[in-house]
């Protein structure tokens, strides 16, 4: 099973987009009981996705940082990444809810963010086999 990926919406006015850049390194991305955990720059909450959820997100902020454009990654129910060019070589990941957009956000430089979309795709493959490994025992 996929998450659901899609054109994402234009940026809200009222986005405030004037906090300092932040590294790829500020992403935490752990594995844990068989899925690809990641938490947003400075936050403690952690996002669980399934190892293919994992790689569908990586692969479009490989897309999003080479080609441009801007997706929409729905991670659970209520949670969803945006994944944004900003200019030449920026993207934004942004952080939406279903009762709130723009919950936490961090910008990266394209190089950065394809980084992170290697580290994530890391986290899917050693979910993956740690979860083969367990129903194997």
């Amino acid at each position: 099973m996929t998450p659901a990926i899609e054109p994402a919406s234009p940026l809200s006015q009222d986005s405030e987009f004037s906090e300092p850049i932040k590294s790829y390194l500020d992403f935490e991305v752990h594995v844990a009981a068989g899925q690809a955990w990641l938490a947003m720059p400075g936050q403690a909450d952690c996002r669980a996705m399934y190892p293919d959820h994992a790689r569908a997100l990586a692969a479009v902020m490989e897309k999003v940082a080479s080609r441009g454009g801007e997706r929409r990654v729905h991670l659970a129910q209520d949670v969803s990444l945006v994944i944004n060019r900003h200019g030449t070589d920026l993207v934004l990941i942004r952080e939406d809810t279903t009762v709130r957009p723009d919950i936490r956000h961090a910008l990266e430089t394209s190089t950065d963010a394809t980084r992170l979309a290697r580290r994530i795709r890391d986290a899917a493959d050693r979910a993956e086999r740690a979860a083969l490994l367990a129903r194997a025992a």
